[in-house]
């Protein structure tokens, strides 16, 4: 993502098809699909999710399953994870194939609203912004549920590469409030047949490289690639995505 056309590159994707990591895999015989916690509408993601080559895509925002619990804001992650768990199991269970499973959750973002009979106040907070209650509180409550998840598909598949990153840290930044790293900084996890592998200072593509790498067990670790090459690739998926090569 180098914003050279659009600071969100989804919105500039039309659904013609692209060549990715998604599409490499499903040349292999690979089942793909998503689950986004958010809506179809949520940055042109029913293009763009298209043209990325995904086979199912399931918006859960959409699903009347989901309707009730988005009075509190956007869905649970504990919630997420666990109807995404429903669909693994339901795959593997009806084909032989591997599978590549994508998950988007949204809980957490402004204004940190959740369902304080269902998640209580655990983290008590001394702070004059009120924001760092709410934030400490949910992310008491993220991490047990991603904690559970990593733990559950360690169960169904202990051979599983699991990838797990965050968006951003919220921006709060002001005068009382600082973090240790800046709000860009991103939070990663990667486990490798159950084992932690440390992936920091890895760009976003360099991760499918990666990835890649351990799947056909070639423990090369490639570099970054130059600039200009880069940016050439950059925007030939994108021209690709637009239906206009």
């Amino acid at each position: 993502a180098l914003a050279k056309v659009n600071r969100i590159e989804f919105n500039v994707m039309k659904g013609a098809p692209m060549n990715s990591f998604v599409e490499r895999l499903k040349e292999n015989d690979y089942l793909t699909q998503a689950t986004i916690a958010t809506g179809s509408g949520f940055f042109n993601s029913k293009q763009a999710y298209k043209s990325l080559g995904f086979e199912k895509v399931d918006y859960l925002e959409e699903s009347p399953k989901f309707q009730a619990l988005l009075e509190h804001g956007p869905i649970f992650d504990g919630d997420l994870f666990q109807h995404n768990l429903a669909q693994i199991k339901q795959q593997l269970a009806s084909s032989d194939k591997p599978l590549f499973n994508y998950v988007l959750g949204m809980y957490g973002h402004l204004p940190f609203a959740r369902n304080l009979e269902v998640r209580p106040d655990i983290a008590k907070v001394d702070h004059p912004d009120d924001r760092v209650k709410r934030i400490s509180n949910q992310f008491y409550y993220r991490t047990q549920a991603i904690a559970e998840y990593i733990s559950k598909l360690k169960e169904l598949d202990k051979n599983a590469i699991i990838y797990i990153t965050s968006d951003h840290l919220p921006s709060i930044l002001g005068e009382n409030t600082v973090y240790q790293l800046d709000n860009k900084t991103n939070i990663a996890l990667f486990f490798e047949q159950g084992e932690n592998q440390d992936v920091t200072g890895k760009r976003y593509y360099q991760l499918p490289w990666l990835i890649w790498d351990r799947l056909i067990g070639d423990k090369f670790h490639r570099m970054s690639l130059p600039k200009k090459q880069l940016e050439n690739l950059y925007f030939k998926r994108l021209a690709e995505s637009m239906g206009e090569l």
